[in-house]
């Protein structure tokens, strides 16, 4: 009765919401997490929240940040935490490689996500390889071979050591707190096909449902159970699945068994939900049911929320006959938005209302930032590709910007035309990646070897057959990637690919995966405002999604269905922030000085709880933003000494780190020279690369010990750091040597 008249009085709190029906806990909570000393903690709740492209920095010098106009968030991390103003992606900056890393500490070659969405996985087709989305469940494999349907194939999420990453549910479950996924990366079921089959079984009653119905009842949404019944979770009338593959005990997956436990859930506004409403979700929805999931004994909840610049308006194609683009829905601009657009602000003053909701609704259930550790964090930081506004004084909030639609967007670039203009490379087929042979395009004559991209800004290439790095059938792509030229916004050729980056390059940038049917030829980092593609710009149905209709002889054309791209490495994409508020946290408002990435936010947060996986990070605890008395007594007393370790490790180690970038810079120009100087800068590549996997691994073995509470069983003396420091002076050394 206590818990009904709770639920009741909430809803009077949030100004009259509608009562839902109660949840009245079957079982005990049994989750406990323990300070250093072994004591019960303060730490009762964790709330991980990761967007997409939702930016702190300004992309308009006038017009107020993402954050700026988000204060309900913005204040909430300031006034109680610290949000993390240096903070990078991994390579490729990317959804799905960027939050599986933020949610495991570890970068693509440990986590089977070579650095994109999607990824090509070689095969015996046509063109040599097919499509595979990154986003499926943990313990799923590689999505089916088209060309091979009995082929079997490796995990998707798979380690080093050729096994599946043990997931970031595990600990929390081993410590018995039930864990909560809202649209996760990886963590709920991703697909109403694959992911259904290998949890329910092929033929079960869920695999039976009609395609909506499985994406409405199961997709989207899961529970992780600290018991195999799940019955401590809301009223216990879940039904519990036994996890596959060893990842955990048992699990609620959709909204179908989570809702059987706990009864209505609405979203913030109070309205019901009533299935998974899509990868593409609002704060009202993620966090309304992320605040349901904690009242129904889920003390650790994680959840995505989509980026706010999207209008969520199709663009009507352009066509022979409507050679201009026109805004859609009476008016409003269809693609994504400016910075500063009507529809862009209003969508983050939502957003900002509804973070404001969810605050109220967890201080009312008695979970804040003296109880809960909060972990917020953005994928990637887009690069905004458009013109300025109309009327430049503008700045979004008190004046409208206004902007001129045609001048907008990516610069979408059909690759094999441009390569087969400019004399370079031929190819361009029609399908061909399954088993029914692919048809050369138009005008082609195919006489280059084929191959399979992930269109891009930063596509990854996979050549039939997977070539040898070095050899002249991969050489002669890059060669051609490396000369070629293609338009900007102006009409001026430049380099379309700022670098290039193949095999011993990959490896340093921890690209790599033990899955080598995964593992493309060559990555171009291309130019921020082109997005590359090797279909045409005109469709088979004669329309196009140009600006302006192209002719067909066009190789290039602006598109403002898309205004903001990702995935190079310029520092206005790969800087973006991240956020920690909880005990043990400090309270430094924003830290601008601490350098930073995804792989850096688990060890934080294990070393906040006391817990641990059972893998190495390739991350650190940010110990800067710890308070010492978080921390073992063994780690606070080296405190300093650990942290300038940590700090010298980011830069050895991380893809966008002083090794990495200047690795890309040294590989772009192996890639572009002659074959002696390309041989001799790909050795150097590998030798120097070897030589920091060895001091990083030591670096590792001490950095490790922080997470989990165990205390500092050897501590450092500097001499790793001197080490580190010779390998990144030598690099830049071989670095100037090879521009003379």
């Amino acid at each position: 009765m206590r818990l009904i008249r709770f639920v009741a009085l909430l809803a009077l709190i949030l100004g009259g919401l509608p009562v839902t029906t109660p949840v009245v806990a079957a079982a005990p909570a049994t989750c406990q997490f323990t300070t250093p000393d072994g004591t019960p903690s303060p730490i009762k709740h964790v709330v991980h929240i990761q967007f997409d492209n939702v930016h702190f920095s300004r992309d308009n010098p006038n017009v107020p940040s993402d954050l700026e106009q988000m204060p309900n968030l913005l204040n909430f991390i300031e006034n109680n935490g610290t949000l993390l103003g240096n903070e990078h992606t991994p390579l490729i900056s990317h959804t799905a490689h960027d939050l599986v890393t933020g949610i495991t500490g570890v970068y693509g070659n440990e986590s089977g996500i070579p650095g994109n969405n999607s990824f090509e996985y070689y095969n015996n087709s046509s063109v040599g390889a097919y499509n595979t989305s990154a986003f499926a469940y943990w313990t799923d494999t590689v999505a089916p071979d088209p060309a091979n349907p009995s082929r079997t194939l490796p995990p998707q999420m798979i380690d080093s050591a050729g096994k599946t990453l043990p997931a970031p549910w595990v600990p929390y479950v081993n410590a018995g707190c039930n864990f909560g996924g809202v649209s996760s990366v990886n963590m709920v079921l991703e697909n109403n096909t694959n992911d259904i089959t290998q949890v329910f079984g092929a033929g079960s009653p869920e695999s039976q449902e009609s395609s909506a119905d499985r994406t409405k009842d199961f997709v989207g949404i899961a529970v992780h159970c600290a018991d195999n019944a799940c019955s401590s979770v809301g009223n216990g009338s879940g039904t519990g699945k036994h996890e596959p593959g060893g990842q955990g005990i048992a699990a609620l997956f959709g909204h179908k068994n989570v809702s059987a436990a706990l009864g209505v859930i609405n979203h913030l506004d109070g309205t019901p939900i009533n299935g998974f409403e899509g990868f593409d979700p609002t704060p009202n929805y993620t966090l309304g049911y992320m605040a349901a999931l904690l009242a129904a004994n889920v003390p650790v909840v994680y959840g995505y929320i989509a980026d706010a610049h999207d209008s969520r308006n199709s663009c009507a194609p352009t066509s022979a006959s409507n050679p201009v683009v026109a805004d859609t829905n009476n008016g409003k601009p269809c693609g994504a938005y400016a910075p500063g657009e009507p529809g862009y602000v209003q969508q983050l003053k939502d957003y900002d209302t509804q973070f404001g909701q969810f605050f109220q609704k967890l201080d009312a259930m008695g979970i804040g930032p003296s109880n809960t550790v909060f972990v917020f964090h953005s994928d990637e930081n887009d690069h905004y590709g458009g013109s300025a506004p109309t009327n430049p004084g503008c700045d979004g909030v008190h004046v409208a910007c206004k902007y001129d639609r045609t001048t907008l967007g990516e610069i979408t670039t059909d690759l094999p035309l441009l390569l087969k203009q400019k004399g370079l490379y031929d190819f361009a087929m029609f399908g061909g990646t399954g088993s029914t042979p692919g048809t050369p395009r138009p005008g082609f004559s195919n006489t280059d070897t084929p191959y399979a991209i992930d269109f891009d800004t930063a596509p990854g290439f996979w050549l039939k057959g997977h070539p040898a790095n070095g050899s002249a059938t991969l050489r002669k792509l890059e060669g051609a990637l490396g000369t070629v030229q293609a338009p900007d916004r102006r009409g001026h050729n430049e380099p379309l690919f700022n670098f290039l980056v193949d095999l011993p390059g990959l490896k340093a940038l921890h690209m790599v995966t033990a899955d080598n049917d995964r593992t493309p030829g060559v990555v171009g980092f291309g130019q921020e405002d082109h997005f590359i593609q090797t279909s045409a710009l005109i469709s088979s149905s004669g329309t196009s999604g140009c600006n302006r209709f192209p002719a067909t002889t066009d190789t290039t054309c602006l598109s403002n269905g898309f205004i903001w791209l990702h995935g190079d490495v310029d520092d206005d994409i790969t800087h973006t922030w991240a956020a920690l508020v909880g005990p043990g946290v400090r309270h430094v408002g924003v830290d601008s000085s601490t350098w930073a990435d995804h792989s850096d936010l688990r060890p934080t947060l294990m070393t906040l709880l006391c817990l641990r996986d059972s893998y190495t990070y390739e991350g650190r605890a940010l110990l800067e933003d710890i308070q010492r008395s978080a921390l073992p007594r063994s780690v606070a007393a080296h405190r300093s000494e650990l942290i300038e370790l940590g700090r010298a490790y980011k830069q050895l180690n991380a893809p966008v780190g002083v090794f990495g970038k200047t690795i890309i810079a040294l590989n772009t120009r192996a890639i572009r020279s002659g074959d002696d100087t390309y041989a001799r800068l790909e050795a150097q590549i590998q030798s120097v690369t070897a030589e920091r996997d060895a001091i990083a691994a030591e670096m590792q073995a001490v950095l490790g010990q922080v997470p989990g509470c165990g205390g500092l069983g050897r501590a450092e003396d500097g001499a790793l750091r001197g080490r580190a420091e010779q390998v990144l002076a030598r690099l830049g050394e071989g670095n100037e040597d090879s521009e003379r």
